[in-house]
């Protein structure tokens, strides 16, 4: 499986590697193909990710950091994503999902596909391999943190 894990951009100039997304890229490296990608290192506006990003690499999934002062910027890259392929799936971490696990989806639903709240370092492996094996109606109840659309 094709995944890409990315940092949106925020309009910061403060450039820093994201630790949780390196965490989650590890625990999947053996087994699937994955890349991180920096938005604000790459200076990457939602439209660009299009155009540069979602037509080279081709990703099943993509995993999207997702702080709450990044909310904006997650929505309209949810937006692009699912504009150029409406099969793509698409999973959102971090503080904004984690610290109200509910409204924290909801806030982000109308592209979002599956979101993690808490720790993802367990869960999002099984969950990147349950997706691979591509049965025809998964169980996620076992995916620790993992929140899902019914």
């Amino acid at each position: 499986m094709r995944v890409l894990l990315v940092k949106p951009n925020n309009l910061s100039d403060h450039i820093q590697p994201s630790l949780g997304l390196a965490y989650l890229a590890q625990g999947i490296r053996s087994r699937h193909e994955v890349k991180i990608l920096d938005c604000i290192k790459d200076g990457l506006t939602p439209t660009e990710f299009a155009e540069k990003v979602l037509e080279k690499y081709s990703p099943d999934l993509i995993g999207i950091q997702c702080y709450t002062f990044d909310v904006g910027n997650v929505r309209k890259l949810l937006k692009v994503i699912k504009d150029w392929d409406s099969n793509i799936i698409t999973v959102a971490g971090g503080s904004h999902v984690s610290s109200d696990p509910v409204r924290g989806f909801e806030n982000l639903r109308d592209d979002l596909d599956f979101a993690f709240a808490g720790e993802a370092e367990i869960g999002f492996p099984m969950f990147v391999d349950i997706l691979n094996s591509k049965v025809d109606s998964p169980d996620y109840s076992n995916v620790p943190g993992l929140i899902w659309k019914n």
